[in-house]
């Protein structure tokens, strides 16, 4: 009996040991924390980018008016190698910021023509920004910018300008009036139908209160010669116009404003001032000169004047929309000229 009786005793003496209470309390926390950290998760977004330059797995953030809304999570290759797929983890209550006309870019030091951003990201680092959508459905793939857009905010106009004359000018080239800067080229691309150059440009608020239906745009050149019966004239512009060219644009002399315009208007983009003033009426005549003499030095935009007055503009030297053929077939061979009046 002796046997049962000791065991009986054992079983007694055991005793729930409050030392216990540690890795319970402890596994409690840790689910608490997992909990926590599950429910104030907001969704996982998909952006597309060119390259993932300056983006980091795990520390870059993702913000919106300086104020962080999510992190990088992942950074991958797409399926065709052509692009970066990153995975972004948002913060809880921002599903309503991720609809159809959200915008996204990347925030790194720029420096260009059109001044210098992104300078406090070199201690911290690049990050994504973004411009919360307000308008369509909810989504959760998105393509990132390759440059900062514009603020919905003040502005201005965009508008479309082309030209088949003058050198191309690049994104960030500045637009002035009257010299003081207004504006900047945002895009720069080609119409392969008209043969011209096409610049999507940004006139800023409250300086698009200056373009109107009557304007005039036309390259500015950083350096200028010019002779007349008075001298020579020598103009040298700021030395970043010098360097990169820029735009100018305003009304002709003695013309009152137009009606306000739209965005994308389009414009047409000359060459010159000069080439601008040339140009003010939309309505014309061609004419074809036939010189029997020497026509040496007599060039395309040369002035037609009548008593030291300009009337037209010489347009080709020579004209060859005669034929050749029967102009030297004459007793005495003529060269034909084509102006406009």
């Amino acid at each position: 009996m002796s046997g049962p009786i000791k065991q009986i005793e054992n079983m007694r003496q055991v005793r729930f040991n409050s030392i216990w209470l540690v890795p319970l309390i402890a596994l409690l926390v840790a689910a608490w924390m997992l909990y926590q950290n599950w429910s104030t998760q907001g969704p996982v977004i998909t952006l597309i980018a060119s390259n993932a330059e300056g983006l980091e797995m795990g520390k870059t953030k993702l913000k919106s008016r300086n104020v962080d809304v999510g992190r990088v999570i992942d950074i991958r290759l797409s399926e065709d190698y052509e692009s970066a797929v990153i995975k972004v983890r948002m913060n809880h209550g921002t599903e309503q910021m991720l609809r159809d006309d959200a915008k996204f870019w990347v925030v790194k030091p720029r420096i260009g023509k059109e001044g210098v951003s992104g300078l406090g990201t070199l201690l911290s680092g690049a990050y994504i920004d973004m411009t919360p959508g307000v308008k369509g459905k909810q989504q959760t793939n998105f393509t990132i910018l390759n440059q900062p857009p514009l603020s919905t905010e003040n502005e201005g106009v965009r508008l479309m300008l082309s030209s088949t004359e003058g050198s191309k000018l690049d994104v960030g080239a500045l637009v002035h009036f009257r010299g003081y800067e207004v504006g900047y080229v945002e895009k720069v691309g080609f119409d392969s139908d008209k043969g011209a150059i096409t610049y999507r440009i940004v006139i800023r608020s409250p300086y698009d209160a200056l373009i109107n239906s009557d304007v005039q745009f036309w390259m500015t050149p950083g350096l200028s010669l010019k002779s007349s019966a008075s001298g020579f004239e020598v103009r040298l512009d700021s030395l970043e116009t010098f360097l990169a060219g820029g735009i100018s644009f305003g009304l002709p002399v003695g013309r009152p404003p137009g009606e306000p315009v739209a965005d994308m208007t389009q414009f047409r983009l000359f060459s010159s001032k000069e080439s601008a003033n040339n140009n003010v009426y939309d309505e014309f005549i061609n004419y074809v000169f036939l010189f029997d003499s020497n026509v040496s030095g007599l060039v395309p935009g040369a002035a037609v004047e009548f008593r030291g007055v300009r009337i037209g503009t010489v347009l080709d030297v020579p004209f060859n929309g005669i034929s050749m053929d029967a102009l030297t077939s004459l007793d005495t061979p003529l060269v034909p000229v084509r102006a406009s009046y």
